[in-house]
């Protein structure tokens, strides 16, 4: 069966079904030619799957979205988990019918602690890099894991307030914090490779 789709690969009719309002929507922009970021979507058997299987994902469909990352990595010329020029990507949710606010969406997935300090060093301007790595914490402890980290309203507060004056060290300090309180929440370590 396949489950994953480039934006503009063609689809059966039932497929459309599948993939919901807003890659439909994408799909179709991409199919007229118009420029859509290069990405892929996943079918709702995957979700089904998923739950018909102990929440686990089965080797197809693992197999599956590697094969559609390594096809984004060939597109845009970056490398998923790479250090110094990584694919990162953005989760978002497509319902059949749309209800506005019910989903969330995870922005910056790929980034690990590696990544952004070999980012860091090869700019100035490295609290951008920080920041989308904590936004990308929140996100995926909010979404997936479903718990609020209190630690990410300090960060925000503290880089809108001091983002010019901001050291690495510092930032390493509100990355521990924030991980600190991830792990007492979940009761596990925050997954730190872009495959997890």
């Amino acid at each position: 069966m396949k489950y994953v789709y480039l934006f503009n690969e063609p689809k059966e009719r039932n497929t459309i079904e599948k993939i919901g309002t807003n890659a439909s929507y994408l799909s179709n922009i991409s199919n007229l030619g118009l420029n859509v970021p290069n990405g892929f979507v996943i079918t709702t058997d995957v979700c089904n799957e998923y739950y018909e299987n102990n929440r686990q994902i089965n080797h197809n469909i693992k197999e599956q979205i590697n094969e559609y990352i390594h096809k984004l990595e060939q597109l845009t010329k970056k490398s998923f988990g790479g250090n110094y020029n990584p694919l990162l990507l953005s989760i978002r949710c497509s319902l059949k019918n749309e209800v506005p606010s019910i989903m969330n969406s995870i922005s910056n997935v790929g980034l690990t602690d590696e990544i952004v300090e070999n980012l860091s060093k090869g700019t100035n301007n490295f609290i951008w890099i920080w920041e989308c790595y904590f936004n990308f914490i929140n996100d995926y402890a909010k979404c997936v894991m479903n718990v609020d980290l209190e630690t990410y309203e300090y960060i925000k507060d503290v880089l809108n307030s001091k983002k010019t004056t901001l050291s690495i060290e510092k930032l390493e300090m509100l990355l521990s914090k924030l991980k600190r309180e991830y792990k007492v929440k979940t009761k596990i370590d925050f997954p730190n490779n872009t495959e997890e």
